[in-house]
């Protein structure tokens, strides 16, 4: 493939001016629609390359204009498809490994990253509650603070949902696809949490409506991906879904701790984190976490120095301590933001 010899200055700037603010706040779209045929081929250009590619390359590559390939660009970069170094831009290691690939493999890469994506699985939770798409649309604007106007998020999220078949039906119409649906309680519960054993997305938006909205966007990405691991973990594996909940759990202590100017540099643990937060945290928090981080050394550590006796974890229990600590974050944040005593 021949590309241009000479960089399109301008594209270039723009793109990289837009892109490269690591340290500002909210969220970075495209802010004009693109598909997902474009978007995977940027990311395909950048996973074949052996080096990093310029704006133009990129141009040349996909045949679109240079504003629609500044803002394939955007989205590309969005998803964690793509990243920029040095003006430039690159594949991440976990992308090149998917390539080369055809349609039908593009379509489920385009799938498993953008369920990644909380603000995404926001939009498809507040749908699944029964929000009006533009509503959806505007809650993710405000909480997810996107550069972009509310009717840009649900053009964007209506199609690309559409393509990777998480959503159905008109941008006016749109709704979460029933297999993705998560029920709430009593007894329909117990079939969502079955369902997102067994599927990634449907833990997402499993995981989303346990935490609730505030909580769930508290959490990083890197947690959420805990979470479902958490999850869907259980089968196989309890004792490092145990593991993976408790991590995601000492994290979000971290970033309390941080929000609450409490210095953790030196706490050990969940148990030191707990210990550092005094009393930014009620009695009832502090003695279901101490619990919780009884559970986490049994599973890290079978057998206990202190008694000696060599510990199993069983899938239900591990189920049960992973629902928990999604529980009890939920509870501790609802406690931070008003006050309120609710478990």
């Amino acid at each position: 493939m021949r590309f241009l010899d000479n960089p399109t200055g301008d594209f270039q700037m723009a793109t990289v001016a837009t892109m490269n603010r690591e340290s500002d706040a909210g969220e970075h779209l495209p802010n004009i629609a693109v598909g997902r045929e474009l978007i995977m081929k940027v990311t395909e250009a950048c996973a074949l390359s052996d080096r990093q590619l310029r704006d133009d390359e990129l141009i040349e590559y996909t045949g679109a204009t240079g504003r629609a390939a500044k803002e394939v660009i955007k989205a590309a970069l969005w998803m964690g498809l793509i990243e920029l170094r040095d003006e430039m831009y690159l594949s991440p290691s976990n992308v090149r490994s998917e390539f080369p690939a055809g349609d039908e493999r593009q379509a489920l890469i385009f799938h498993k990253y953008l369920q990644r994506k909380k603000s995404f699985v926001q939009f498809a939770t507040f749908l699944d509650y029964g929000n009006d798409p533009s509503v959806a649309a505007e809650k993710v604007r405000v909480l997810y603070q996107t550069d972009v106007s509310a009717s840009i998020v649900l053009q964007l999220f209506g199609s690309w949902g559409r393509s990777a078949g998480i959503l159905e039906g008109s941008n006016r119409l749109l709704r979460l696809k029933p297999e993705y649906h998560a029920p709430d309680l009593p007894t329909e519960y117990l079939e969502g949490l079955k369902d997102a054993l067994e599927n990634d997305m449907k833990a997402r938006v499993f995981v989303a409506r346990k935490l609730t909205d505030d909580a769930f966007r508290t959490i990083p990405e890197a947690g959420v991906e805990r979470a479902v691991r958490a999850i869907r973990g259980i089968g196989t594996d309890p004792r490092n879904s145990v593991e993976d909940a408790a991590e995601l759990f000492e994290d979000y202590l971290r970033l309390k701790a941080g929000n609450d100017m409490v210095a953790t540099t030196d706490a050990s643990g969940i148990g030191g984190v707990i210990k550092a937060l005094g009393n930014k945290l009620t009695i009832e928090h502090k003695s279901i976490a101490d619990a919780l981080n009884t559970l986490r050394i049994m599973s890290a550590h079978p057998t206990r120095a202190t008694t000696g006796l060599r510990w199993q974890i069983r899938a239900d229990s591990g189920l049960e301590a992973v629902l928990l600590i999604l529980s009890l974050i939920r509870s501790i944040n609802e406690y931070d933001r008003t006050k309120a005593t609710i478990f």
